[in-house]
């Protein structure tokens, strides 16, 4: 596993002084990334090849945030490569090794150019290290079932600020966005995440919400087609 020790900065917190579900989703993929660039495969080496990795899908299970000056360890690991498929999981503990967050995570190997997926081989992917699938939580199915029926909430345009190195608006914004649209009283326990088509600059994204039967709540994120760029859904405890 790759890991690193950290501290939770005030710029991360939400107001209840506890770090915010867009912050440990950012120390998610940090950590990744981080990892990536120690192994020689980072940012640049994968623009120079035209290659990139896509988030296709997120489980993120939250058992406690942690708090403003809390120090924390965050931790990744790939565990499987298929065809043009990486499974990866990610952990993070607190100073007494209790594990405060996990998430499992499905992405895309793409040739940048042409927007397609590639098979996932090479130097570019032979450099993780292969190790066991976490077994601290329970999977669900990777297909979000959904609701029976959406209100829509407006619609916004995406910001520059929103953007990642691909140029499309970064895999912890789409949430960030979802969560506005929650209850005040509402603590999501759970986040799941199907990223289906990227939103860039310009885009204007509609939010429609969505109740399912056991209690969860959706926000499908749609373009004015009525095509879905993600769609998450958030579980209570």
């Amino acid at each position: 596993m790759y890991s690193v020790n950290d501290i939770i900065r005030y710029s991360e917190i939400a107001p209840d002084e506890k770090l915010s579900v867009f912050g440990l989703v950012n120390h998610f993929q940090d950590c990744s990334n981080c990892q990536s660039q120690s192994l020689g495969v980072g940012v640049d080496e994968l623009i120079k090849a035209g290659r990139g990795w896509l988030l296709s899908y997120w489980q993120i299970d939250i058992k406690r945030l942690p708090k403003f000056g809390e120090s924390v360890t965050t931790g990744t690991w790939a565990y499987s490569f298929e065809r043009f498929l990486g499974h990866r999981n990610f952990i993070m503990k607190d100073a007494s090794g209790e594990v405060l967050a996990c998430a499992d995570s499905l992405w895309v190997y793409v040739d940048t150019a042409s927007g397609k997926p590639a098979r996932a081989e090479g130097r570019l992917v032979d450099a993780y290290p292969i190790e066991p699938k976490y077994e601290g939580m329970d999977y669900e199915p990777r297909k979000i079932n959904t609701a029976s029926h959406y209100d829509e909430c407006g619609g916004f345009y995406v910001t520059k600020y929103q953007l990642d190195t691909n140029y499309h608006v970064n895999n912890a914004w789409y949430i960030q966005i979802a969560q506005e649209y929650l209850p005040d009283d509402f603590v999501p326990a759970m986040i799941r995440v199907d990223y289906k088509m990227p939103a860039v600059y310009g885009d204007k994204i509609y939010p429609y919400i969505g109740w399912t039967d056991e209690g969860r709540i959706q926000i499908d994120l749609r373009d004015g087609l009525n095509k879905t760029y993600a769609l998450v859904e958030f579980a209570e405890a």
